[in-house]
């Protein structure tokens, strides 16, 4: 006896069989419409490559056209400045650049500095004179212990080597590139601390000065004019490089460098542009003659000055008997107080005023 579920299965395959497709027909039908995804596949790439080709045109044709105006220059923002400790700072000098404590100042130690017969205010920072100093003899390894306090000494004549001079006090030199740096403390840590940080410069130093420069060496050259001054905007940082003015000196000509930046920097920015203008770069300034030109000391600033819109470099010429004045190789202006004497102030130098500054900045 059949079953009924199974009679009514085989019964309802009779019936559709005549309706299923062939074996060619199946196949067929299979290969159509994966074409048809193919298809509309390779339409979309060719939709986008399109795209593509045509915002590349209009962005090509948005650069080019001289209909439209274009796009302002990217101002570019200076370095960031190299790590230093907590209450130090880098000093320069010629190509080789050491952190030095905030408290340690600008001061008169040289290699005569034994012959000292006063006691200085602190600890120094010495560089190698550029003023004719007398022969001493004084005989001495250090002053007397009442007289001593700590320094950094850059030596172009150096005895590397660590000497003890009495009294818990030492004496080491080391020398980088020819160039002694001796450091003289009853701080054995601290002596330690301050030569191991010495390096030589590469390219530039913390405060983006070269250790020689073409700006540096004669009297006759202009700094490159890219727009001058009036074309930085508000200054938010000004770069100081002074250089000895030598036409070949023994060493790379650079002496010391300093940054300005915040309210100081837009200060000395709006004093430079207020400074009153000079016909020539050749003229001699009225405030200099043959009787006042006492200079002995040679020596010249190149400034990186930054702003929101652009940088400008400005040399400031301070001890030519010929001409004092800044400028931007687009405008020559005067020496005013205002604007030179932050930047003598942060720099530390000149060496020595001539009696036509001294004048200027009292």
């Amino acid at each position: 006896m059949n079953d009924p579920t199974e009679t009514q299965l085989t019964q309802s395959l009779a019936d559709h069989a005549a309706d299923a497709p062939s074996d060619d027909s199946l196949l067929s039908d299979v290969h159509t419409r994966l074409h048809r995804r193919r298809r509309a596949r390779t339409t979309g790439a060719v939709v986008l490559a399109c795209a593509a080709v045509a915002t590349a045109l209009t962005a090509t044709q948005a650069l080019t056209d001289p209909s439209k105006p274009p796009l302002p220059p990217a101002v570019i923002a200076p370095p960031p400045r190299p790590a230093v400790a907590a209450g130090w700072h880098w000093e320069s000098y010629s190509n080789v650049q050491v952190q030095i404590p905030d408290s340690w100042q600008e001061g008169g130690a040289n290699s005569l500095w034994a012959c000292s017969k006063e006691k200085p205010a602190g600890p120094m920072i010495g560089r190698i004179s550029l003023l004719p100093s007398p022969a001493m003899a004084c005989m001495k390894a250090a002053p007397p212990v009442d007289l001593r306090v700590s320094h950094l000494f850059f030596d172009d004549n150096p005895r590397p080597g660590v000497f003890p001079r009495g009294d818990g006090w030492t004496e080491e030199t080391r020398v980088l590139d020819g160039l002694g740096l001796t450091v003289f403390s009853d701080d054995d840590v601290l002596r330690r601390q301050i030569l191991d940080s010495a390096l030589l410069i590469n390219g530039t130093d913390v405060n983006r000065c070269t250790p020689s420069s073409p700006l540096a060496a004669g009297s006759g050259k202009r700094p490159p004019a890219t727009g001058g001054l009036a074309s930085v905007g508000v200054v938010d940082s000004v770069q100081i490089c002074a250089y000895t003015d030598s036409a070949d000196p023994i060493r790379p000509p650079l002496l010391a460098s300093a940054e300005i930046t915040g309210d100081g920097a837009r200060a000395v920015g709006e004093a430079l542009q207020a400074a009153p203008t000079i016909a020539s770069v050749m003229n001699r300034s009225p405030a200099v003659t043959s009787d006042s030109c006492d200079i002995t000391d040679r020596e010249i600033l190149v400034l990186k000055v930054h702003g929101d819109k652009g940088e400008q470099d400005v040399l400031v010429r301070i001890t030519d008997c010929a001409w004092n004045g800044f400028d931007d190789g687009v405008t020559a202006r005067r020496l005013t107080k205002d604007a030179l004497q932050p930047l003598l102030t942060a720099v530390g130098r000149p060496e020595a005023l001539s009696s036509t500054l001294k004048q200027l900045l009292r």
